[in-house]
């Protein structure tokens, strides 16, 4: 792909993550299908991403940063309940990714999830 094809992407808002790799850049599209389920393709490429741009109910998004789980182990840890699982809401994509977006999100779903919302990183710091 040459670098004028690039110049399409140029004003994507670029999003910082995962506890892995930060030196590669990848991109996902998210569509919403009509059963209400959010469908996601992650790491497409370049190409695609492009082709996701002009595509009507489609949103892209790059990202810096990876994280990668071992065959198995994302199941376990959400067996361990190593994650908070919240449904996936439309307006989601579209809210400001930023700090605020965990806490509104946990403190929406129940009483318990508010209080975790509040508790500082470091809870020896409270």
């Amino acid at each position: 792909m040459c670098s004028s094809h690039f110049e399409t992407l140029k004003n994507l808002p670029l999003y910082y993550g995962g506890p892995v790799a930060d030196d590669q850049l990848s991109f996902a599209s998210f569509r919403w299908k009509k059963n209400g389920q959010l469908k996601c393709k992650p790491s497409i490429s370049a190409e695609e991403a492009i082709e996701t741009m002009h595509k009507s109910g489609s949103l892209l998004r790059a990202y810096l940063g990876s994280s990668k789980w071992t065959k198995g182990q994302l199941e376990d840890e959400l067996e361990n309940y190593a994650w908070f699982v919240a449904p996936a809401i439309p307006k989601i994509l579209s809210m400001q990714q930023d700090e605020t977006l965990w806490k509104n999100t946990m403190q929406a779903l129940s009483p318990f999830h508010h209080i975790i919302s509040l508790t500082p990183e470091d809870p020896f710091l409270n």
